[in-house]
């Protein structure tokens, strides 16, 4: 339809060098200038979302990291056992003498 008008208005060669011209898909497939503006803006809005979500992932390791420090000091008290007293070394030694270098340490028989 399109050729058949231009090849009557222009002739056959320029109809056919503009048909070259235009893209081959349908005009559906074509985006439009606010289709841009509009997949812009999606994504300006999506950057923002993204900036307030970090933001708050932020605020949120913070807290923890509170919590942890406050935590900390109640999990390891003067009264609790040396880290050596659970020390579990295997026998016969492979080589493994901690038993003797640690007194408390249980000691496993293979």
């Amino acid at each position: 339809m399109l050729y058949t008008s231009l090849s009557q208005t222009l002739g056959e060669h320029p109809a056919a060098v503009m048909m070259e011209l235009l893209p081959p898909v349908g005009w559906g497939d074509v985006a439009r200038h606010g289709d841009l503006v509009a997949v812009r803006g999606e994504m300006a809005e999506l950057r923002g979302e993204m900036a307030e979500l970090r933001a708050e992932l932020k605020g949120d390791i913070i807290e923890l990291r509170r919590e942890m420090r406050a935590l900390l000091p109640k999990l390891i008290t003067p009264t609790s056992p040396p880290w050596w007293e659970s020390l579990v070394c295997y026998w016969p030694p492979a080589p493994c003498s901690d038993a003797t270098r640690y007194p408390g340490a249980a000691v496993v028989r293979r």
